[in-house]
């Protein structure tokens, strides 16, 4: 999975039609930041804005494509649970406890993943009034059997265990987006605040609000993708461009 950055400085200097800004294609890391120099010497850090479950989840599909559908699957999984992540905090924040209590709870659940699980089905059934949508029991079996016993899932199981997931995080997406703003503009100000520590002095900081298919970019206006086939034929073009840019 690759992410394009575009130098700021080349841009503004001169912001004319005809000005062909210089682009790099980057591999996406862990850190959300992303260290550039252009032919004219302008250093850049390009810090993204995006959350972890956004990237794993088009991990997972760009997986998907390439035909690894182990890997998609548990990437699909992997997102899901980062999700459950930021819902604690985007819940934890519109009930208005201080960041510093977030961190110390989020401490004591972070290395185990049935709690966060349980910690998510609370603050759901607070928030809403009702239960959480969860994985079906074949679809946690299927996870089960392929991150611990080593099975090899076909495309169909793949497609379908990635289509669970997108269909249990495209109505909270949508939810958050319209009902819980306020709280995501600040999680997403934290978020970034942490990776502009990590920022190499050298280099001029840019904030980037990367397009991922689930962008919670507030004020982006982009919705998520409500169906996988769209979603992966999105993707495919996306790096069929990618590979052109790269070999050229």
């Amino acid at each position: 999975m690759r992410i394009e950055v575009g130098c700021f400085k080349c841009f503004f200097d001169d912001p004319s039609p005809h000005n062909i800004v210089p682009q790099s294609i980057l591999e996406i890391n862990d850190e959300d930041v992303y260290y550039t120099i252009c032919d004219l010497g302008h250093k850049q850090a390009t810090v993204v804005q995006g959350f972890r479950f956004e990237f794993l989840f088009e991990l997972g599909c760009y997986a998907y494509i390439d035909g690894y559908y182990r890997e998609a699957i548990t990437c699909f999984h992997a997102a899901l649970e980062r999700f459950y992540e930021f819902y604690i905090r985007v819940h934890a924040i519109h009930k208005g406890i201080n960041e510093k209590e977030i961190e110390k709870f989020w401490k004591v659940v972070c290395n185990q993943s049935e709690r966060q699980f349980g910690a998510y089905l609370i603050c759901y059934l607070s928030d809403r009034a009702c239960s959480a949508p969860v994985l079906s029991d074949a679809s946690v079996k299927l996870r089960n059997a392929v991150v611990h016993k080593g099975k090899i899932p076909t495309k169909l199981q793949a497609m379908k265990f990635g289509e669970q997931v997108l269909e249990i995080l495209s109505p909270q997406i949508d939810f958050i987006k319209r009902e819980r703003k306020s709280s995501l503009g600040k999680l997403t100000m934290l978020s970034q605040i942490e990776k502009h520590k990590k920022v190499d002095t050298e280099y001029t900081p840019v904030f980037l609000a990367n397009s991922t298919a689930m962008c919670m970019a507030v004020d982006a206006g982009s919705e998520p993708f409500k169906n996988l086939n769209a979603l992966i034929e999105h993707l495919t073009k996306r790096a069929k461009r990618f590979n052109l840019a790269k070999s050229g």
